[in-house]
């Protein structure tokens, strides 16, 4: 579930013209709540210089992805060529990524010539 918030400030100038004045407009705020009704996970393990599609099963319109790797990847969306590198912020952190977008695809790429990068992934959206 995800929830937005609005917040709507008022500014306005003092009597005297000198300082600003804040103040919230709570009539005009806004609180938009977005619920996912399906959410699809797993494990992946991809062989050195490999890649993987991610299935999504029957969540048809996927809205956010979560990916938790081992060692850095790269990501392919939607079919096509264009890849995006996710790194490790150290050696002892495992590479992450967390998407909120609308999307069809996602394809995992091992960039390592040696090992299998191994992590857990899931997917939030709607059902088919």
């Amino acid at each position: 579930m995800r929830i937005k918030h609005k917040i709507i400030i008022s500014i306005t100038d003092d009597t005297e013209g000198k300082d600003k004045l804040f103040d919230l407009d709570e009539e005009l705020a806004e609180i938009d709540t977005e619920a996912f009704a399906k959410c699809v996970s797993g494990r992946f393990e991809i062989a050195a210089s490999s890649n993987e599609n991610l299935s999504f099963g029957d969540v048809s319109d996927v809205r956010a992805v979560y990916v938790k790797a081992d060692n850095d990847f790269n990501v392919k969306f939607n079919g096509g060529t264009e890849v995006f590198n996710i790194k490790r912020a150290s050696t002892s952190h495992p590479a992450k990524m967390f998407l909120e977008i609308d999307t069809t695809a996602v394809n995992l790429v091992n960039p390592s010539a040696t090992a299998a990068l191994k992590g857990t992934w899931c997917a939030w959206g709607d059902p088919v």
